[in-house]
Formats: structure tokens, sequence, C-alpha cells
């Protein structure tokens, strides 16, 4: 999903991604991307062990704003910190509903993408348990630290965010990447990221 991602939102960006799982309850991401407009074409898709595989050739796209529901939450939860990135580089409003779980994660991510979206120059507000970003409304980022509280999917995604600013995103606790993705910075530089450890 991240690298997915950087590549839609990256000038002239195009990446391959073999091998990738469509189960309809993994697949909320491709699903939402696809709805904010994204370019991401799916091909030899085929049934390995009862699960439907197929491989992704995703290209720069020019995102749309989209609504999500709350039943989106359900199959792509962890998935919203790096959709929110998503949003903030759309050309028009995102609204995404019913992100309570979000609070009770490994942080409390939904008021995390808030500060750091706001902190990026992004505007994004959260109503009851639902997260806008109009990025229409976009201001100069006001700091470069990236308040994480540890948790590795907020450190992700505003790396991925980094790839975009023209500034230095300075990520707190980024080597609680390492929990998940060990080879996160290794792979995001390899197609052309600039991540430090």
């Amino acid at each position: 999903a991240f690298f997915i991602v950087a590549a839609l939102i990256n000038k002239n960006s195009f990446i391959k991604i073999d091998n990738v799982n469509l189960n309809p309850t993994r697949n909320g991401i491709l699903q939402a991307l696809n709805l904010m407009g994204g370019n991401i074409d799916i091909k030899n898709k085929r049934i390995i062990n009862g699960e439907v595989i197929g491989n992704l050739e995703i290209h720069t796209s020019q995102l749309n704003g989209c609504e999500l529901n709350s039943d989106f939450s359900r199959l792509m939860i962890d998935e919203y910190p790096i959709l929110s990135i998503a949003a903030a580089f759309a050309n028009s409003p995102s609204l995404f509903r019913g992100l309570k779980e979000l609070r009770i994660k490994e942080s409390n991510r939904l008021e995390l993408i808030k500060h750091n979206l706001n902190q990026c120059g992004v505007f994004c507000e959260i109503k009851g348990d639902d997260l806008f970003i109009d990025p229409t409304k976009n201001t100069k980022p006001k700091n470069n630290q990236i308040r994480t509280d540890h948790d590795h999917r907020i450190a992700m995604s505003f790396a991925i965010m980094g790839t975009k600013l023209d500034i230095n995103l300075k990520i707190m606790h980024s080597e609680f990447i390492k929990t998940s993705f060990p080879n996160f910075a290794k792979t995001l530089n390899l197609i052309g990221g600039n991540l430090t450890e």
C-alpha cells in the first residue's frame, strides 16, 4: 500500500508489484484508490491455494477526493494512514467515516493523522469518528517533525508523504518501522526514495 501510494502521487512514476493477494477482505485499499482515480492495473489474475492473486502495475495519477462509509473500515482499517497521504494530494476533499478503531491501535492513529497532516500544511480535522481532509486548503508546512508515538504505520505513511514535499521530514521513532517491515527504507530508496534510517 505504501509503495502504491508513492507511485500514484509522484510525477512520472511506474512500479510493478507481483503476486498480490486480491482477496475481497484484503483489497479495500485498492478499491479506495480506484474510487479516487488511481491508475492501478491488475495483470495475470489467477487462483493459488484458493486465493485470487494478481500482479499490479501502478502509474502516476491525478487523484480525486472521495467519501468512504464506515463499511470500508472493516476492509482496510490499517491502511487509513497511507490512504490519508493519498487524500492529501488529491484535487478535492475526502471524508472517511467510522474510524473509531483507529483510536485504539498501536497509537491513536486518528489523532496522529490529523496532527501530522496539519504539521505538513494539509487541512485535516476529525468530526466524531470521521476524518475530513481538504487539500484545497493547503498551507505551508508548520514543522518538519512527524510525531509517531512509536507507531510503525504512521512512520511509514509519513515517509511516503516526505517523497512529495519540498522539505525534509524528520520522523520521530522511525526505528519502530522494523517491527513490521525491516527492509522498508531500503525498498523505498530502491524505487527513488531518499529515506535515511
